[in-house]
């Protein structure tokens, strides 16, 4: 919190929250607000990262993190060995799940295909699954013919690269 804003001078903060960031975790903490029990896989690092984490486990998710390079929430992200790591914990979880939500945007250097590729799992484990994402890796994802897509106007826009005038 900032008593005021003036472009380029300096700002004096009043108060400082911590909140859960990223779709697919706002779910999990959602989900546990509504009585359920969820486990939260996602990419972190850095200390961004541990906050995230502590966060989740104070709003009662369970956090299994795969660690990425860098900081979380910040301009980059780099992934290299983190992608197989999530999809590990992917395969571990699944077969207490009641369904699989695949959230947001990934980090650089992910594989366009992996919501595919999880979405595929899930089915394979009987699960319906839930994407909230756009462009590429929601267009790879289409593939698994998931059960429920969530995008609005512009996501839609962006997933299929071209102008919706007549969708409100």
């Amino acid at each position: 919190e900032v008593e005021h804003y003036v472009p380029g001078e300096r700002l004096a903060i009043r108060m400082e929250t911590l909140c859960i960031g990223g779709k697919g975790n706002l779910a999990s903490a959602f989900a546990v607000d509504l009585g359920a029990r969820s486990v939260s896989l996602a990419f972190v690092a850095g200390e961004n990262g541990r906050k995230l984490a502590r966060l989740l486990r104070a709003r009662g998710v369970r956090p299994d993190l795969s660690p990425a390079r860098g900081e979380t929430r910040r301009i980059r992200v780099v992934v290299l060995a983190a992608e197989r790591d999530l999809e590990k914990r992917a395969a571990r979880w699944l077969p207490e799940a009641s369904w699989l939500a695949l959230c947001g945007s990934l980090p650089a250097g992910c594989s366009l295909d992996l919501y595919l590729r999880l979405a595929r799992r899930a089915h394979a484990s009987a699960l319906p699954v839930l994407i909230d994402s756009r462009g590429a890796p929601l267009a790879h994802a289409l593939a698994a013919q998931p059960e429920v897509v969530r995008l609005n106007k512009a996501e839609l826009q962006q997933t299929l690269g071209e102008p919706i005038p007549n969708l409100t």
